[in-house]
């Protein structure tokens, strides 16, 4: 049976979410620390990566991937492994000694699956000083989902066009469940220390590997800090576990793989409003070429093959 490698982890003591919490979350992301410092590991993690990919392929049937042999790198016909999917297999991997097959269902937007969009484009508007609460920000991005100041697009299957389909009575309760979550972020951080080099809701990373069975690994964060040697904030539901380390660390390996260790931040970082937790984690070669694991295994298991540390035979 796999374990989930142990990373070092900083956990600030819980407590309820007032200024003092904010002021210790908001210390803990700015203090300064050397970027990460590796020139090799990308190219040694790519190829892991590609090895990992190729043995899950090995045990799974024909892999029905559309235009199998395109080599473009875009993500769109890949199987896409985020950090629900890390997240996933590491449980998988815990508490099954032989392969499990996931399936994917056509994604949908609900209200709880909007409110970080609708969220994030929220305060993106008070740090442009357009609003001056999380109410008033997604208020006025719900109001006017397609803006240039909102979410931007009404493209089909887009959040901006499901919003746009809803009834007035449905779109108040979007706007609640959004306002909840934008608030929960607002109130985490004191914004006027790190705002200048702050951005809120960047567009997720990507980077593809995989010949015969494509995967895209997706780099998502919700705040990525510039100063302090680079750090990524990430708001997520419930509370941790032991796969939450590396899944934070997910956002990192696809910043050095994509571009290189010029980007990996220091440190990547996860704030549970619910629990009232939040774990800072350092990025090194060690927390790296775990997450390269799980991301092979992970790979795996939506194929349909053996996990890692399962027997083959």
């Amino acid at each position: 049976m796999r374990m989930t490698p142990s990373l070092p982890t900083v956990a600030l003591a819980p407590g309820p979410l007032t200024l003092p919490r904010a002021r210790a979350l908001t210390d803990a992301l700015v203090c300064a620390s050397p970027p990460y410092p590796a020139l090799d590991t990308a190219p040694r993690l790519a190829e892991r990566l590609a090895h990992l990919i190729a043995g899950a392929v090995a045990h799974t049937g024909p892999v029905s991937v559309a235009d199998q042999g395109h080599r473009s790198r875009d993500a769109t016909t890949c199987m896409r492994i985020g950090a629900y999917q890390l997240l996933s297999a590491g449980r998988t991997s815990s508490q099954h000694a032989g392969p499990v097959s996931g399936t994917t269902r056509p994604f949908r937007w609900t209200a709880r699956r909007a409110r970080r969009t609708i969220g994030l484009a929220g305060l993106r508007m008070i740090l442009e000083k357009q609003a001056g609460t999380p109410a008033e920000g997604v208020a006025a991005v719900v109001a006017s989902a397609g803006g240039a100041d909102a979410l931007g697009t009404r493209r089909p299957g887009s959040c901006a066009d499901w919003l746009d389909s809803l009834p007035p009575a449905a779109r108040v309760g979007v706007r609640a469940e959004a306002t909840t979550w934008a608030t929960q972020l607002w109130s985490a951080l004191e914004w006027g220390r790190v705002e200048t080099a702050a951005l809120v809701g960047p567009p997720d990373r990507w980077w593809v590997c995989g010949d015969r069975l494509r995967v895209a690994l997706r780099g998502r964060t919700d705040v990525r800090i510039s100063s302090a040697g680079g750090v990524h904030l990430s708001m997520l539901a419930s509370q941790p576990t032991a796969e939450s380390r590396l899944a934070l660390c997910l956002s990192a390996l696809v910043e050095l793989l994509a571009n290189g260790p010029g980007e990996v931040p220091a440190r990547v970082a996860g704030w549970w409003p619910e629990a009232g937790k939040a774990w800072i984690v350092p990025v090194d070669d060690a927390a790296l070429c775990a997450v390269a694991t799980l991301a092979g295994h992970a790979a795996a298991v939506r194929a349909g093959g053996p996990g890692l540390g399962t027997s083959a035979r």
